[in-house]
């Protein structure tokens, strides 16, 4: 048993940003070095996948909302009333 008293899974505390940040603080302070460069370096080939992922939709679709392309002038039609 260490200095720290255990806490139960899921507690309410850690669900605020202060008790989320101070879970990541602790979290940090337990690991050993090594624990911490495999954390970073599993952080880095997450985010160089989201990169790529985010590269290739942008070549499979270049627009994002395609279905947002709506012609620049609408043309007037008078026999809609669009007042309230």
């Amino acid at each position: 048993m260490g200095d720290k008293p255990e806490k139960e899974p899921g507690a309410w505390d850690a669900c605020t940003w202060r008790g989320a940040r101070r879970d990541v603080l602790e979290l940090g302070a337990d690991l050993s070095f090594r624990e911490k460069i495999l954390w970073l370096e599993d952080g880095a080939r997450l985010t160089l996948e989201f990169k790529a992922a985010r590269e290739q939709r942008k070549t499979n679709h270049p627009d994002p909302h395609p279905w947002f392309n709506f012609p620049s002038k609408v043309p007037y039609n008078p026999g809609i009333n669009l007042s309230v």
